[in-house]
């Protein structure tokens, strides 16, 4: 990854992109919204992840992560001063050429999984995973509110070195 570079690919090998913030400010103020969205998507004023179906977005007061302007699904709310990580588990680039990301069939050594975003809080991770990612995505955070920020704590690419997430009986949200 490159300094200043937020733009995330799949590359020749598996990867696994990790983003930590922590949001400051009041606990009633209401928008605090962390999540990705497809690399190639232009943005307007007014955007959060999780209003469009090319974005996926993750409300710390409600606990909703939101695509396409819905509250899909509802998992722990979180706080200002809470640590919240998004870890995306992306596979080779071979697997969009090859199989597609709705692709059901299985291959060899890295190929045989989705693209995989999943979200903790405090280090706890929630019961929701996104599935069937884009090969080229961003992450993004939006908070409202004069007096409040964002602290990045982490912003991280790492050749996929750790076992995937556990997703059995967990809530599948597929992208788009």
């Amino acid at each position: 990854m490159q300094r200043g570079n937020l733009q995330f690919n799949a590359k020749d090998r598996a990867k696994h992109y990790r983003l930590s913030a922590r949001f400051n400010g009041k606990n009633d103020e209401a928008f605090r919204i962390v999540g990705v969205v497809y690399a190639w998507q232009g943005y307007a004023g007014g955007f959060f992840p999780g209003i469009d179906k090319q974005s996926v977005g993750y409300n710390g007061k409600n606990g909703r992560i939101y695509q396409g302007y819905e509250g899909a699904v509802k998992v722990d709310p979180y706080n200002n001063g809470d640590t919240v990580t998004l870890d995306v588990y992306m596979p080779p680039k071979a697997y969009f050429e090859i199989r597609g990301p709705n692709s059901d069939m299985q291959d060899s050594n890295q190929l045989n999984f989705k693209p995989v975003l999943t979200f903790s809080v405090n280090g706890v991770e929630q019961s929701t995973f996104v599935t069937n990612l884009p090969q080229s995505i961003r992450f993004c955070v939006s908070r409202f509110y004069a007096g409040t920020s964002v602290d990045i704590l982490e912003l991280s690419e790492r050749d996929l070195d750790v076992a995937l997430p556990n997703q059995t009986g967990k809530n599948l949200l597929p992208w788009g």
